[in-house]
């Protein structure tokens, strides 16, 4: 056992700052683990941190007005190197070698760090993770920009990572990017740079730093190659800490017209024939990812290049559309998608977007607009036409209406794409570096769409809402094996990724 560790784990008694579950977690680590899992999994206070830090010889509690460092001193260092190893070196007396330093965890090896004074001695000013936040991040001169999480983010786009999570864990952070081929790990965070993301995170898209118990969603904004990009951030408090989802929109390429999106002739024509609509209701379904955001967007740049005026209700805007008129709802903040949807009806619009329908209010009032002479697309959790209007029969809609209005029904995945460069066979781990070795680049959209029978015929059917299914299926029909047969036989897809 470490004994720097026991010390340390005896003094925290002593001042009862461990429970006796807590310190158990703490034996068998060292002393600079200890300190970093009371500091950031712990949440001891500041004054917990001096007490138990300064009990320990040759360390004392650093006055951060009165310490300067020696920049003489500080340009023989590399500054990545000493942010990775959380210490500053402030001065060098050579006559009674002796080397001051600043750091927030005083049982760390600097060893390799300090390589060049391995003969002084260290008096080490203890300075809590906050104050060295402030010397890292230049607010006192120190001259230091640096930042853990552009570097993750620059990462996941380069690779064409559509979300990076970040998943609390027992040691620190894990990174996962969200590439075609599924969900990869990119690296590991040590506690410290873990709560340096999160952090980062929060501050950048103003969410609140001081509230980890409840989930919360932000927007942050950065430059890739001179644009600029938008990152959603989404915070799920979760055992270990907090973990964060960020969804990346690709601002240069994300917004293209329906001709650009990757869509089989077929399914284009019946898009395109959707869009030909004056009113009614159109529902664009899939799960989370399929790549309906995209498609609707691919609409609306047509029907604002039209001149029809168009209306989105999003929670939040993903991306913005020049001549668009787009609303951010918010439900906590009293404007939420019912209160959107009542006064959109007053602003006179040839369409209607409605990000997501949620519930039986949302779907009654798309009925309502549709009904009176609205185009309304929504999209919709569900996924196939059936299932779909098996779920609007859950919120107990009149049939007779739905019937009336329901007018395209649109059912969405996306395939990963075969790399046309080398046309890998992944089973033999083949691949090229414009793939990242995965025999895989891009995705496609494949689609089931029905189109609602103009003329009512005899139906056996007892249930009101399966004679809707069945008219659908009898009018303009195509299912989702179209479409996917269509991409294997042109080689642009593996038959056995659906």
């Amino acid at each position: 056992m470490d004994v720097r560790n026991t010390q340390f784990l005896a003094i925290a008694s002593d001042l009862q700052l461990l429970t006796s579950s807590q310190y158990e977690q703490l034996v068998g680590l060292t002393a600079a683990e200890s300190l970093d899992v009371c500091a950031f999994r712990f949440n001891w206070t500041q004054d917990d941190l001096i007490r138990v830090c300064c009990s320990f010889e040759h360390v004392q509690r650093a006055d951060m007005k009165g310490v300067f460092p020696d920049h003489r001193l500080l340009d023989a260092f590399e500054w990545e190197v000493l942010i990775n190893a959380r210490v500053v070196p402030l001065y060098h007396n050579p006559d009674l070698n002796i080397l001051g330093v600043l750091t927030d965890n005083p049982f760390r090896h600097y060893a390799s760090v300090f390589s060049d004074y391995s003969h002084e001695q260290l008096n080490v000013f203890y300075a809590v993770p906050a104050e060295m936040e402030s010397v890292f991040f230049d607010r006192r001169g120190w001259n230091l920009p640096h930042s853990i999480l552009l570097p993750l983010l620059k990462i996941g786009i380069e690779k064409g990572a559509s979300d990076i999570h970040f998943f609390s864990t027992a040691r620190g952070m894990t990174i996962k990017f969200r590439l075609e081929h599924g969900l990869v790990e990119h690296s590991q965070l040590t506690m410290r740079e873990a709560s340096r993301v999160i952090r980062e995170l929060k501050f950048d898209a103003n969410l609140d730093v001081s509230d980890k118990f409840r989930s919360q969603d932000g927007v942050l904004t950065l430059e890739v190659h001179g644009q600029n990009m938008t990152v959603r951030v989404a915070s799920y408090p979760s055992v270990y800490g907090e973990d964060f989802v960020c969804r990346l929109f690709y601002r240069m390429n994300a917004i293209q017209s329906l001709d650009g999106l990757g869509f089989s002739t077929q399914s284009l024509a019946a898009l395109r024939q959707m869009r030909a609509l004056a009113s009614g209701l159109v529902l664009v379904n899939g799960p989370t990812g399929a790549g309906k955001t995209s498609t609707i967007y691919g609409c609306l740049i047509d029907w604002q290049q039209e001149g029809r005026n168009c209306v989105t209700i999003e929670d939040p805007v993903e991306l913005t559309i020049e001549g668009v008129r787009q609303a951010h709802v918010h439900e906590r903040s009293g404007f939420g998608v019912s209160d959107a949807l009542r006064a959109v009806m007053r602003q006179d619009p040839d369409v209607i977007v409605i990000g997501e329908i949620r519930d039986a209010e949302i779907a009654q009032l798309a009925i309502q607009a549709a009904y009176s002479g609205h185009l309304v697309i929504a999209s919709f959790h569900a996924g196939s036409i059936e299932e779909t209007v098996l779920r609007l029969a859950s919120f107990q809609l009149d049939p007779y209406l739905l019937q009336m209005c329901l007018k395209w029904v649109f059912c969405q995945r996306l395939v990963a794409e075969v790399c046309r460069y080398c046309s890998a066979d992944v089973s033999s781990n083949l691949g090229c570096v414009r793939c990242d070795w995965t025999g895989k680049v891009g995705r496609l959209p494949i689609l089931e769409w029905g189109k609602m029978e103009e003329s009512s015929v005899e139906d056996d059917a007892i249930d009101p809402y399966q004679r809707i299914v069945n008219r659908i299926c009898r009018g303009q029909y195509a299912p989702i094996d179209n479409d996917r047969r269509l991409f294997v036989d042109q080689g642009r897809i593996d038959g056995l990724d659906f």
